[in-house]
């Protein structure tokens, strides 16, 4: 068991660094106001984890490779890949109503989760 978090220790801490070093990169390259660092990780990641979990799948690697790769490094370089992921493995078999939930509830809790944790903060925050 501490094999496995030791995996995905590791994975994280790669796609961490990673992730800092696209963004910096990108935002090196660009003025622009839109958020174009996180879309470029968020589709890499998801171009990623598509293209590995394929792999995985068709050559029956070891979980521990998913563990350090899937989970580890991916899972901090991008959680919207897990996201894409579970999404599309909820369409391929044939859940779309949950497939669309999913969408939804994700995108609309977080965006809510974002405004709220705002205002949370600010409330604490004056609170002291």
């Amino acid at each position: 068991m501490f094999y496995q978090f030791m995996l995905v220790g590791i994975g994280g801490f790669l796609g961490a660094i990673s992730r800092f070093g696209i963004n910096l990169m990108v935002q090196s390259y660009t003025t622009h106001l839109f958020p174009i660092s996180t879309l470029f990780v968020n589709v890499l990641g998801c171009t990623v984890i598509g293209m590995l979990f394929g792999y995985f799948r068709n050559h029956h690697l070891l979980s521990m490779l998913t563990m350090l790769v899937g989970i580890g490094f991916l899972g901090s370089f991008t959680t919207f890949s897990a996201f894409s992921f579970e999404t599309i493995q909820l369409i391929k078999n044939n859940e779309l109503k949950l497939a669309l939930l999913n969408i939804g509830a994700n995108l609309i809790l977080c965006l809510i989760g974002v405004v709220l944790g705002g205002y949370g903060s600010s409330y604490f925050l004056r609170a002291r």
